[in-house]
């Protein structure tokens, strides 16, 4: 009885974990894109209305914190499952560089900002992390410098993140079979430097079930993020 109870929680697959992580990422950038590099942004605006638009703003970014937790589970799960490290390492690599410029425009309104790199930047470093302590375990000394390397160039080239998000991806990597104790210290560790509403993540990923889902739409899911940023800068191009 007990198992079946369990079992009867693990109703999302990996497909249904990313709409829903894709749908957050939206609301999130929605508000960064529309409403605080648009609407708030704007001097005639009222004191009343800017209240109105920041208090919708807010809410809109706590809603979009959930995605980045999901997206690092995600990026755990398909290093585990990929039968080519380098063709998954290669390919967000290709859509880092595909998603700047979008990135750029949608949240800086620049068609080239080097003080901020998209999140694809990270979830690469997080997978040559990942890997690399993979390659060397037993080795606590190399493993050590693998990580602080990767996060430290996160730093550096100021990913979306940065080594906060390596941190996290590893989090996942150490705690892959260990779902109670995962859920904990990511609640802890995420709660401690995000909104604390990053911690309702780990609810539908406590519900996966180990499938990728029916479809195959990983180049849909790969390709959503640079063209929502495109289409949400447009939008604010033509709304202002």
């Amino acid at each position: 009885m007990e198992k079946t109870e369990i079992k009867s929680w693990k109703v999302l697959n990996g497909n249904a974990l990313k709409i829903i992580a894709m749908i957050a990422m939206l609301i999130d950038h929605i508000g960064v894109a529309i409403l605080q590099e648009g609407i708030l942004s704007q001097p005639e605006l009222s004191r009343e209305l800017w209240e109105h638009y920041y208090d919708i703003y807010m809410i809109m970014r706590m809603v979009g914190r959930i995605s980045f937790p999901i997206f690092c589970f995600l990026l755990v799960e398909g290093f585990y499952h990929t039968k080519n490290l380098k063709s998954y390492a290669s390919r967000l690599l290709l859509f880092a560089v595909l998603s700047e410029i979008p990135f750029d425009l949608a949240v800086y309104g620049s068609f080239m900002y080097l003080g901020h790199q998209n999140i694809y930047f990270t979830l690469f470093l997080g997978l040559a992390a990942m890997a690399g302590v993979e390659k060397y375990r037993g080795d606590i000394w190399k493993q050590a410098v693998i990580v602080v390397a990767a996060s430290g160039l996160a730093m550096v080239l100021k990913t979306d993140y940065s080594a906060f998000g390596v941190c996290l991806i590893l989090l996942f990597y150490v705690f892959r079979d260990q779902p109670t104790t995962r859920t904990l210290v990511g609640c802890l560790y995420t709660a401690s430097s995000q909104m604390l509403s990053v911690v309702f993540a780990f609810i539908p990923i406590q519900m996966y079930n180990g499938t990728r889902g029916k479809w195959n739409w990983k180049y849909v899911f790969y390709a959503f993020y640079p063209v929502h940023l495109l289409i949400l800068w447009m939008v604010r191009m033509v709304i202002l």
